[in-house]
């Protein structure tokens, strides 16, 4: 068995309850009585029972993230996954100067997430949570309400729900890619959605809506496909667009990794992306500027996201209010070689 406290107050001789001050910086000790005691502390080399710490602040100093695979992929790793790596590496840089833990859990989408909020969230092994992809109606965002329980977002609601985020504009971004592509004259422009549950879709789909009107272009429904962030997905749209009778000139993907699979099955086709079809990703992750042809993407600072929604929670969790709660980044459009002019327009 270790010391005690009882041993660092003998050793120091001071009470056990102006160590347990010391420890927890509780009440006002001398400077001189506090030096006494970390010597104490450091020779004795006593470490406090965090677990007992913990159960009397009624705080676990551990922060909960859930990722969320999808069915029947829950051992597979897509390339995709740098963008939540960065957010990932944002989340820790704040936490580890706050000497916060990240408890990171994965689990599939449906019954088996929500048994992990609930055993989290019962078993109080987290403070607080960070949320992904926020999706429309989401249940997520209720239950932590209902269970008072402090969550920061990385995504907006669409249904009228209030709470702290952080999220790209994709309205705005949508926007300013469509536009980007008729201004070198494409008419005919496809666009691969994200799944349908996620709220960015529905602020994507908005913003690529409102370019084709204000440039009276109209809406061709054949030109909008449902996808997702795979390689497979960018590759499977890209093809149904070829198969059209009047194929679409440019071509939207929902991220840069469905955007490259979608550039492998034009090239397939013998086509020249950049030349004889437009592509366009979002993210720009890293291999995004060294693809061939470069990929113009909407740049998303993923690891200043991780670091912003992980110092609102915590501010959060400090009691501190909010100055700003919810932060809409403007997008920035990288245009890179995979655009340019319109060919077979009219």
């Amino acid at each position: 068995m270790g010391p005690t406290i009882r041993d660092v107050a003998k050793k120091a001789g001071v009470s056990v309850g102006t160590v347990s001050h010391v420890l927890n910086g509780s009440a006002t000790v001398s400077e001189a009585t506090r030096q006494r005691v970390l010597q104490a502390i450091r020779e004795l080399d006593y470490h406090p029972d965090e677990a007992a710490r913990t159960l009397r602040r009624g705080r676990t100093g551990t922060i909960g993230l859930v990722r969320v695979l999808p069915n029947g992929h829950h051992t597979r790793v897509e390339t995709g996954d740098y963008v939540f790596l960065e957010f990932l590496a944002g989340v820790q840089e704040v936490a580890a100067k706050e000497d916060v833990g990240i408890l990171l859990w994965a689990a599939e989408a449906g019954t088996a997430e929500k048994d992990v909020y609930h055993r989290l969230v019962r078993g109080r092994r987290v403070d607080g949570f960070l949320l992904l992809g926020t999706r429309t109606h989401d249940w997520r965002v209720r239950y932590l309400q209902e269970q008072n329980i402090p969550f920061v977002a990385f995504g907006r609601a669409t249904d009228g729900a209030t709470f702290p985020y952080v999220d790209v504009d994709g309205e705005q971004a949508l926007r300013l890619v469509t536009e980007h592509l008729i201004y070198l004259g494409h008419r005919r422009i496809g666009y691969i959605e994200p799944p349908a549950d996620l709220t960015c879709t529905l602020y994507r789909r908005a913003g690529y809506l409102d370019a084709l009107k204000r440039h009276g272009i109209p809406l061709n429904e054949q030109l909008i496909v449902s996808g997702g962030f795979t390689w497979e997905d960018g590759e499977r749209a890209m093809r149904d667009f070829l198969y059209l009778a009047e194929p679409p000139t440019a071509v939207i993907a929902p991220n840069d990794i469905s955007a490259m699979g979608a550039i492998a099955a034009a090239q397939a086709r013998g086509l020249t992306v950049g030349q004889d079809i437009s592509v366009v990703g979002f993210d720009d992750i890293p291999m995004a500027a060294y693809w061939h042809p470069p990929l113009t993407t909407v740049h998303q600072p993923a690891r200043w996201i991780g670091a912003e929604v992980c110092r609102m929670l915590l501010a959060l969790l400090k009691g501190g209010n909010l100055p700003v709660r919810q932060v809409l980044v403007t997008p920035e459009l990288r245009v890179r070689q995979s655009t340019g002019p319109a060919r077979g327009e009219g």
